[in-house]
């Protein structure tokens, strides 16, 4: 079952990507209980949205998202 209402975001880069460089709040940020994996949770809204399409428009340029170039854009 798909969520519109919830962004479920697991990479490390792009959750500082939208907390650090976009200002984004989040709603929590834990665990799944099944594999322990680290996610932040995000309502949906434009603005996330728009940072996703902003964050894939980084990646696709260079393939790959380096953590200095997102360190340089949260300064």
């Amino acid at each position: 079952m798909k969520n519109d209402r919830f962004f479920f975001s697991y990479s490390e880069k792009l959750s500082f990507f939208l907390i650090e460089v976009k200002g984004l709040k989040y709603i929590t940020h834990a665990r799944r209980m099944d594999n322990d994996k680290e996610f932040f949770l995000f309502e949906v809204t434009n603005k996330l949205e728009s940072a996703l399409e902003e964050y894939q428009a980084i990646k696709n340029k260079n393939n790959f998202v380096r953590w200095e170039d997102l360190r340089k854009l949260a300064k």
